[in-house]
């Protein structure tokens, strides 16, 4: 393996980790719309307002990851920083 092919397969593993995050809020937002308002609610179905806050704060869970993945993939921070993405995704969706 050159360092060439390495550092290549680091780039495409940033861009396919932006576009997993992506899909993983475009998912998780539509869990919370189609499971969150009988769970608060309890028969009637009202969006609730973790929903809204939620689309608003996704900013803050995806900004840096997206940003460094679209800008500087293939740099060690930006592994870093999508592991700790991933890892607060999984405990986002698990809780």
């Amino acid at each position: 393996m050159t360092d060439a092919w390495r550092d290549e397969n680091f780039r495409r593993t940033d861009r396919l980790f932006v576009g997993l995050m992506l899909g993983q809020w475009a998912f998780a937002v539509l869990l919370a719309i189609v499971v969150s308002p009988y769970s608060w609610a309890g028969k009637t179905h009202v969006i609730h307002a973790h929903v809204y806050i939620a689309g608003a704060l996704r900013r803050t869970r995806l900004g840096l990851p997206i940003a460094l993945g679209t800008l500087r993939p293939g740099w060690i921070g930006t592994r870093m920083v999508i592991a700790a993405a991933q890892m607060l995704w999984s405990a986002l969706l698990i809780h």
